[in-house]
């Protein structure tokens, strides 16, 4: 083993339920409970921007629009598929990590930044309205 990761490892979220549901699908078992892990999507947000701030506010609200899009389809296509229980977890208090401590201040407060624009996006996209016959529930990490 040489220590590197694979290409496309680990699948995205979107990869895993697709896969999973053309291997179970078209009709899942509407009484389980499908969890939905968004720690997935903290990866780059972006180093082009130097310390231009609107620059990188522009790039955190695109990305968290985008995640909390990602998401709400995700827990659609389960809910097509036939779940009635969906437990989603909220993006975890990255500026709290041993990392991002260790890389000063500004990390951390751009940690708890991007974590904060990302669950604030998520509960946007994620009211009970707009899952129609879907029990979802949204499950808070960052305590």
């Amino acid at each position: 083993m040489t220590g590197t990761i694979p290409p496309g490892f680990p699948p995205s979220l979107e990869a895993q339920v697709g896969s999973f549901l053309s291997r179970y699908g078209p009709m899942i078992p509407g009484n389980a409970l499908y969890v939905v892990d968004a720690r997935y999507a903290l990866g780059e947000i972006g180093n082009s921007c130097g310390s231009n701030t609107a620059c990188i506010s522009r790039i955190i609200q695109l990305t968290a629009a985008s995640f909390a899009g990602d998401i709400h389809a995700i827990d659609s296509e389960l809910e097509t598929a036939g779940a009635k229980n969906i437990f989603v977890w909220d993006v975890p208090n990255i500026g709290k990590t041993p990392a991002a401590l260790a890389a000063g201040t500004l990390a951390s407060m751009l940690g708890t930044t991007i974590a904060s624009a990302m669950n604030q996006a998520l509960r946007g996209r994620s009211t009970p309205t707009t899952m129609s016959n879907c029990s979802m529930t949204l499950a808070s990490s960052t305590r």
